[in-house]
């Protein structure tokens, strides 16, 4: 497998030639392409690997890059002023949440420090910050422009600071006391983490923010070593929602998640599989969102919201439905 991954063979417009660890993966165009008519433009293209925010949008402003892939919200009035940059702002039918580890930690294992938390939070909040008010929010563990959207009855959208602090007090934790909680996120952009540890904060939860270059990130999720992680789930295979939602994956397959244990919500999940019926298997899917909101599993924000910056000498700029740069 690890063969098959740094030297992939591929039928494409371009293979890799060369991959050096946390600083770039080169790729050369395929002139035997069997669509001669379509050969991509450029001969080779350069992938650099950069995890601080700022200093990719200087890489780009300086022509090192001609492309950025993922921008932070607070960078773009800098884009702005800047002639020399283009930049597009995506919709993507994914979902951007709020995960409780619900197998590797023990506070999170139970529902009422999860109720509490999920009665702090504010989803207008993480919307302001990281993506500037641009997602549209979402009550479910599916965003609203999936076809498979279904808006649970309780919603838990209104903050309620004082129910939440009773619900602390019977787990054992009064005012917060003896909570610690492990937040992880990726250092290119920790600004949903942060609003995350401010609002755990009205609680009196002790929250770090743990914060970790790309691939150590990636490794820690895989492994699930974390309490409560903001990341994205991909709704367009909605087997990777359910995959965050179902304690028998693991945390490398989901990619981080809830993974909670419960068999009604295992025959649930067996079934949205399964079911061949589309008004059944939307019903079952609905039952699945409604399952997660009534126990906690997870506090859904919005869609993603994708920026992408280029040097404005670049042209012919294309996105899939899915809101990826292709």
């Amino acid at each position: 497998m690890e063969n098959a991954t740094r030297t992939p063979v591929s039928s494409g417009k371009y293979f890799l030639v060369e991959w050096v660890d946390g600083q770039y993966c080169k790729f050369e165009r395929n002139d035997d392409y069997w669509d001669q008519d379509n050969l991509p433009y450029y001969k080779y293209i350069v992938y650099n690997f950069m995890d601080d925010a700022a200093s990719r949008l200087m890489a780009l402003q300086s022509g090192e890059a001609q492309a950025l892939i993922s921008n932070t919200v607070a960078q773009l009035s800098t884009m702005d002023a800047d002639d020399s940059i283009t930049y597009v702002i995506e919709q993507q039918n994914n979902l951007q949440a709020v995960w409780f580890n619900c197998t590797e930690s023990e506070a999170m294992q139970d529902e009422r420090v999860r109720e509490a938390i999920c009665l702090a939070l504010d989803a207008a909040g993480f919307n302001a910050v990281a993506f500037g008010g641009y997602a549209e929010e979402t009550d479910a563990c599916f965003p609203k422009s999936s076809p498979l959207y279904a808006s649970p009855e309780n919603g838990y959208r209104e903050v309620n600071l004082e129910r939440a602090k009773e619900l602390l007090s019977e787990a054992g934790y009064p005012n917060g006391e003896g909570l610690h909680l492990s937040l992880l996120c990726s250092t290119s952009d920790p600004s949903s983490t942060e609003v995350l540890q401010a609002q755990l904060e009205q609680l009196g939860i002790d929250a770090t923010v743990d914060q970790y270059e790309q691939a150590t990130y990636l490794t820690m999720l895989r492994n699930g070593e974390y309490d409560i992680n903001v990341g994205m789930a991909d709704s367009w295979d909605p087997s990777a929602i359910l995959n965050r939602l179902d304690g028998r994956v693991s945390a490398a397959t989901a990619q981080g998640g809830a993974r909670y244990q419960d068999e009604e919500l295992y025959e649930l999940i067996d079934a949205a599989k399964t079911e061949l019926d589309e008004t059944a298997r939307k019903e079952i899917y609905a039952e699945i969102q409604q399952f997660a909101n009534d126990h906690f599993i997870c506090y859904p924000l919005s869609n993603y919201v994708r920026i992408d910056s280029y040097s404005s000498e670049l042209t012919g700029l294309t996105y899939d439905l899915r809101g990826w740069p292709d």
